[in-house]
């Protein structure tokens, strides 16, 4: 799992800030988050809990996206939780 690049990812944002009038896309935002190593992919075989969003998408095994471990750790310590 790479490290998080969390400059690149806020030359992305800014970047689409000027383009993107109505919002970003999720997908091309997703795609970015996971370019720059915010998100990374975990092939799962069933839900993951009551509230898996993942099962919205087709059918399982399928990709999961989560959060990189070190920008959770980031947030519980900044009294982001």
């Amino acid at each position: 799992m790479k490290e998080p690049d969390l400059k690149s990812f806020a030359l992305w944002a800014l970047n689409q800030t000027s383009s993107y009038h109505d919002g970003l896309d999720g997908g091309d935002l997703q795609e970015a988050l996971h370019r720059c190593g915010l998100l990374y992919e975990v092939e799962v075989t069933e839900p993951c809990g009551d509230f898996c969003e993942c099962m919205d998408y087709g059918d399982f095994p399928m990709q999961c996206y989560r959060t990189h471990p070190s920008l959770i750790d980031s947030a519980t310590s900044a009294g982001g939780e």
